[in-house]
């Protein structure tokens, strides 16, 4: 009985050590110090702060939020690094990180580095501002893109975000669910993105408008990595592809520019 009860301390002393490990990581020491007992009481079950032996920091994050113990704030603008890391697809991550930081406001900002290591992407960003990206409403928005926060941290001026998906969907994916019936598709920035919910053996994807097109298509698989890059160096109206069982997102683009699909695309699927 002694043991059990030791042991039941000593796991409660670890989630505890933890979790206040990583709240003084995400708020300013001044500020931890300055709020100690109530981030005591806020944070007293500290079991509950976890999901599957793993630290919920997007729970954490928002009670701190909550409570006025998160600084998103600063008294005037000043240079802030974010800093994204995953093993999603990089393509595909980027575009869709691009979006949510234009749906949140954020279209003006450095790349400071990128760099990809095997299947790993570290991407960071530097932007003037007086207030940081919003952590809680950041992982809302990855939610709804499929992707979700593993962990979360901060050094100085600087957030760090590790972020997974359960497979990636983007708002703008034309989604093709049906044989032989004929998508018309347009964007005046010249890019398409398809999301592959028919099962098929050929696609056929034609170019609207007159003019020159060559053409780069990349196929992706589910899991987001790059299955095939279709370029071409002659120009073309039509192409036609066969279709592996794999292949979940297909871009279609032009490879030395936005203009010559402006107007728009169709896409034929069938058995």
């Amino acid at each position: 009985m002694k043991k059990l009860v030791l042991f039941l301390l000593a796991t409660l002393f670890l989630y505890g050590d933890a979790i206040d490990e990583k709240i003084q990581m995400l708020v300013d020491k001044d500020s931890y110090k300055r709020h100690h007992k109530l981030i005591n009481i806020l944070f007293r079950d500290r079991t509950s702060f976890y999901n599957d032996d793993l630290i919920d920091n997007v729970k954490i994050v928002k009670i701190l939020k909550e409570n006025g113990l998160l600084k998103i704030f600063y008294k005037k603008p000043k240079q802030i690094n974010t800093t994204f890391l995953t093993s999603i697809g990089s393509e595909i991550f980027i575009k869709s990180l691009t979006d949510i930081l234009r749906e949140m406001g954020y279209s003006y900002y450095l790349t400071a580095y990128m760099q990809k290591k095997g299947t790993k992407l570290e991407w960071k960003i530097s932007y003037n501002s007086d207030h940081v990206i919003d952590p809680v409403l950041f992982t809302e928005k990855l939610a709804t893109y499929n992707m979700y926060v593993t962990d979360i941290s901060r050094v100085n001026n600087q957030w760090i975000y590790n972020i997974a998906s359960i497979g990636v969907t983007f708002e703008d994916a034309k989604r093709v669910e049906l044989k032989d019936e004929k998508y018309s598709l347009l964007n005046p920035n010249g890019e398409y993105w398809l999301d592959m919910e028919v099962e098929a053996t050929r696609i056929k994807i034609r170019k609207k408008a007159t003019g020159y097109w060559y053409p780069k298509v990349i196929f992706f698989d589910k899991d987001l990595k790059i299955l095939k890059v279709h370029k071409y160096d002659s120009s073309k109206r039509e192409i036609n592809f066969s279709l592996s069982d794999d292949v979940k997102f297909i871009k279609v683009s032009d490879r030395y520019g936005i203009d010559s699909l402006k107007r728009g695309i169709t896409v034929e699927v069938r058995e």
